[in-house]
């Protein structure tokens, strides 16, 4: 490999620029794809939710290797099982074996998610300035989704998935980051899952963070499958959620202007009262573009500044010995919450429509407006993890 290309720009722009491309290829139309295939909405929450559960069984022992072994073997593997579950998750005939290659394909994409952002952190260049591509990628491959779904075929969706993650590994090639995931020689106590359940502000912030992003979870399965149902092309949603991922590309990149200086208490009210406008506008079902509005601001954004509060929160009250534990202990309480959510919300919605389902998403975030009212968290600002200086 060249040594201009390694550890340069390029290399993390092809990285973040077609993983979290495939990303949205695998995932953010799958609602739509199964509904194609024949597929109930309560089907499509039993196929989301199994891979939901066994992304919560297997995500904490991911996280666990990621702390103890070298990152790039480990991403490798996942990268190569990824491209063989989309290429069966086209073949898949039956509703039990699409269950399993989906679950299979959502685990091994996933389990590189963690890495993909903590890696944004450790690279020679700003997170903002690494982490947009990632913004435009997604962008990208949502839009992709839609336009390969209506003008080729559902199944070429998944091939474009395969283009994408290979290309995406010529990226993670050339990277050389700085991880810090070496013990010293002071660094002798085990790490384990039992010491971070000791962390009360950890506990805490586990409920929290379980019911905002199952709430968002439901949004990314459901939002496509709301919006073609309501009389939108599949190729026209795809549009729409193209362009709210666009809108988090601002905030992406001046993230420095913003997560160091706010606390953490007080980004995780903007992104609750954001959840709140959006399900809210659901809930009461206005007009078409209104519901499109908020589509616009609250499908991606929220997501976003959940994933850096995350990569913040865990910095400032976890050793840095358990960070990619605990990160992954997040995705896990995600996937459990996500579980729960998607098959209340899609029985609600075969039973009495999406409106109703939202109303129930809207008073979930009140709870969590109310737990985050007395959580008592340090503001996290002296970490810096935003903001450090660079080399182009």
């Amino acid at each position: 490999m060249k040594q201009s290309f390694r550890n340069s720009y390029l290399s993390y722009t092809i990285l973040y620029t077609f993983y979290f491309l495939s990303m949205a290829l695998s995932s953010s139309f799958i609602s739509v794809y199964l509904l194609h295939r024949g597929y109930s909405a309560s089907q499509i929450s039993i196929v989301v939710s199994a891979s939901f559960f066994i992304s919560l069984i297997l995500h904490p022992w991911i996280g666990y290797l990621f702390d103890h072994y070298e990152f790039k073997r480990l991403s490798l593997i996942m990268f190569v099982l990824s491209i063989a579950s989309a290429l069966l998750f086209i073949l898949s005939k039956s509703f039990l074996v699409t269950l399993l290659l989906y679950s299979a394909l959502v685990l091994f994409v996933g389990g590189n998610d963690t890495i993909i952002e903590r890696i944004a952190t450790g690279s020679p260049f700003s997170y903002g300035k690494i982490r947009i591509w990632g913004t435009i990628g997604y962008a990208l491959g949502t839009q992709f989704s839609g336009v390969l779904f209506d003008a080729i075929a559902p199944e070429a969706i998944y091939i474009a998935f395969v283009i994408a993650t290979l290309i995406c590994m010529i990226g993670f090639f050339g990277i050389e980051p700085k991880l810090n995931f070496e013990e010293t020689e002071k660094d002798t106590e085990p790490v384990s899952i039992s010491s971070l359940f000791k962390n009360k502000k950890f506990l805490y912030y586990l409920l929290l963070t379980a019911l905002i992003t199952g709430v968002i979870s439901v949004g990314h399965t459901y939002i496509p499958a709301m919006l073609t149902t309501r009389g939108l092309k599949a190729s026209h949603a795809s549009t729409i959620l193209s362009i709210a991922a666009i809108c988090e590309a601002p905030f992406v990149l001046f993230s420095s202007r913003f997560m160091d200086r706010f606390s953490n208490k007080t980004l995780l009210a903007i992104t609750l009262s954001i959840l709140l406008l959006q399900t809210g506008i659901y809930a009461i079902q206005l007009s078409m573009p209104l519901e499109i509005l908020a589509t616009l601001i609250g499908k991606q954004l929220p997501d976003m500044l959940t994933i850096m509060i995350n990569l913040k929160i865990v910095n400032t009250i976890i050793d840095h010995r358990q960070q990619m534990l605990s990160l992954s202990v997040l995705r896990t309480v995600r996937s459990f919450a996500s579980i729960i959510l998607n098959n209340v919300a899609g029985r609600i919605i075969d039973t009495s429509g999406y409106t109703m389902m939202y109303q129930l998403m809207f008073g979930i975030l009140v709870l969590s407006a109310v737990l985050l009212y007395f959580y008592k968290i340090p503001s996290g600002n002296h970490q810096r993890l935003f903001t450090h200086e660079e080399s182009m």
